[in-house]
C-alpha cells in the first residue's frame, strides 16, 4: 500500500505538476478500488496525449493497446493483486509498448492479463499546463475505455472526457464541482 493507503503509488518525476500528479493518483486509486483488477499496468508517457490513442477493438474481439511509440514511454510497471488485496510491484513479462522494430504486430491487452487495469498518464504537466489520463479495464470478457484530458488555468480542470460521463470522471479525479 502507498503512503496514504493507495493500492499503487505514483512517484513524482521532473516536470510533473504536483497538483496534477495528485489528481492522477486519486483517479488511479479510484479505478483500482472500484474494479479490483488482478493486474494494474501503469505507464507514464512523456507528454500530453489525446483520445485518438485510445486502445481499439479488433475484428477478432481483442483489444489493441494504445499506439504510443516506445520513445515516448518514460516508464512501465505492473502490479499484481496478492492474497491480501495489496498490489506489490510484479515483473513485467514483456514491454507494454515495445520498440516497433522488435515486434511485427500490435500488442493486445489480452496477451498480458485477463483481469487488468491499464492506466496511462502524461508527464511534463508543469511546463505544458495540460495533462491526460487514459485507461483500459479488462474484466470477465468485458472492457472499458476512457480518456480524460485536463488543462490548468489557475487550477486543474477537466477539459474533455471520452468513454465516461463527466460526473464520474470528476468524482474519480477528486474534482467534483469543477467545470471547464
Amino acid at each position: 500500500m502507498g503512503l496514504h493507503g493507495e493500492p499503487v503509488t505514483i512517484d513524482r518525476a521532473d516536470g510533473d505538476d504536483p497538483a496534477f500528479l495528485e489528481t492522477v493518483q486519486r483517479a488511479l486509486t479510484h479505478f483500482v478500488r472500484a474494479h479490483a483488477p488482478d493486474d494494474v499496468f501503469l505507464v507514464r508517457i512523456d507528454r500530453w496525449f489525446g483520445d485518438d490513442l485510445l486502445p481499439t477493438v479488433t475484428r477478432d474481439g481483442t483489444t489493441r493497446l494504445a499506439a504510443f511509440r516506445a520513445e515516448h514511454v518514460i516508464s512501465e510497471a505492473r502490479y499484481e493483486k496478492d492474497e491480501t488485496g495489496a498490489y506489490p510491484e510484479a515483473p513485467l513479462q514483456r514491454p507494454i509498448h515495445p520498440p516497433r522494430d522488435a515486434v511485427k504486430t500490435a500488442q493486445h491487452a489480452e496477451t498480458l492479463t485477463e483481469s487488468g487495469l491499464f492506466f496511462w498518464f502524461s508527464g511534463e504537466s508543469a511546463a505544458t499546463r495540460r495533462g491526460s489520463i487514459m485507461l483500459l479495464e479488462l474484466r470477465e470478457g468485458a472492457r472499458g475505455l476512457a480518456c480524460i484530458q485536463f488543462g490548468k488555468n489557475g487550477s486543474w480542470r477537466i477539459s474533455r472526457v471520452e468513454g465516461l460521463d463527466r460526473a464520474t470522471a470528476e468524482k474519480a479525479c477528486g474534482l467534483r464541482g469543477h467545470h471547464s
